[in-house]
């Protein structure tokens, strides 16, 4: 749930180092995710119906894909970060880096284990705490450790973690044909280990190359090949490859039964579509054309992301929880307005929520990290 704050040379026609439409896609991100555990998946957990007119149930329920465009949308932002840190040598890089992630990530991650640690130990134990204290939550499924419905999405976190632990040291020792040659080979990789599978969707190594894509672009954006024709040129390129993967997704599902092949390729599929959207953004900040990334309420969203991802789902099991009894006449709604309802009130919950860690719990701990890096580039600016 990274900032969208990147270095400069990304994208040079932005007045400022944030680039708004980066955050607008961040919007979109959290927004799928949350109507989808909210108008669908939540209701075919308990058995019930959604409501909602079977296609658009369909398509609500692909929210899921929303954490493949927080994986672009952070190997991207990392990446660059990493890219334009590297000439100060490595106790900087190192130090710089896992400073700010502590201070960005750890705070309200923390804190929301230990609230739903204490909500949910009575349902299911304290074992998948323990393991989200460690960042390793994404492989409670394959140890069968009982999960928590509140507790689910702390499994990407896990996966960007394990991310930041690797990827940093090869951007720093190798050269970037060989990071990108390796990127593109996770990238073409992943699909085919969905595949077979070996684990759950949720493991790192079947994850990995939203991470990837993302990294991959920070590559292009920092490289000479950036300009606007080629970055046209590459997001045809991307619209392109979607269209051949699906169908190749067609073809396959006659062969393979289940949906497999569907949660293999969906994946490629959705991240082409958002990398495309993403150059030309980057190619063209502050267009008119990408005005409706630049929205209001967007930026806001965006600004609360991390916030609202870690709360939704406890919020929604709360509701789940309390609202017939505080308010009886709930239980007697029909299937769309109670899904609704519960949809709305989880909704404002959530955005006053984020709001209030915005405030006090998140901006205090970044706001510490920028008071002691420019503390510490003030005697370097003194002696030049």
């Amino acid at each position: 749930m990274e900032s969208a704050t990147v270095v400069g040379q990304v994208a040079p026609g932005s007045r400022s180092s944030r680039i708004p439409e980066l955050d607008g896609l961040r919007a979109f991100a959290i927004l799928a995710v949350m109507l989808g555990h909210l108008l669908a998946t939540t209701p075919s957990l308990q058995h019930l119906p959604s409501g909602l007119p079977p296609k658009l149930e369909t398509i609500v329920n692909h929210g899921w894909l929303g954490v493949d465009l927080f994986f672009l949308l952070s190997g991207f932002l990392i990446t660059s970060i990493l890219l334009g840190t590297k000439q100060f040598g490595a106790r900087r890089y190192f130090g710089g880096f896992y400073l700010r992630r502590a201070l960005r990530i750890w705070p309200l991650y923390f804190l929301m284990v230990a609230i739903m640690l204490v909500a949910y130990v009575k349902l299911t134990g304290a074992t998948y705490f323990l393991y989200s204290l460690f960042f390793i939550a994404n492989y409670a499924v394959m140890a069968h450790v009982a999960i928590p419905n509140g507790g689910g999405p702390l499994w990407s976190l896990a996966v960007e973690e394990q991310f930041y632990l690797i990827w940093p040291v090869l951007v720093l020792l190798l050269p970037r044909r060989v990071l990108v040659a390796i990127l593109i080979a996770v990238v073409v990789a992943e699909p085919i280990v969905r595949l077979l599978p070996v684990g759950t969707l949720e493991v790192t190594w079947e994850r990995c190359d939203g991470l990837a894509f993302g990294a991959l672009l920070a590559l292009w954006f920092t490289s000479q090949l950036h300009g606007r024709r080629n970055d046209r040129r590459l997001a045809l390129a991307f619209v392109g490859i979607a269209a051949a993967l699906t169908v190749v997704e067609v073809v396959l599902e006659r062969v393979v039964p289940g949906h497999i092949v569907g949660n293999s390729l969906r994946i490629p599929q959705v991240l082409c579509v958002c990398a495309a959207v993403m150059v030309l953004a980057l190619s063209r900040s502050g267009a008119p054309a990408f005005a409706a990334l630049r929205l209001p309420f967007l930026l806001i969203t965006a600004d609360f992301s991390y916030c609202l991802y870690l709360i939704h789902v406890p919020l929604i099991d709360a509701y789940d929880t309390y609202a017939a009894r505080v308010v009886p006449h709930v239980a007697q709604l029909g299937a769309l307005q109670g899904n609704l309802l519960r949809a709305a009130v989880v909704i404002v919950v959530a955005y006053a929520l984020a709001a209030f860690s915005r405030r006090y719990v998140e901006l205090p701990f970044l706001n510490l990290g920028r008071r002691r890096r420019a503390v510490r580039a003030a005697p370097a600016a003194s002696t030049s």
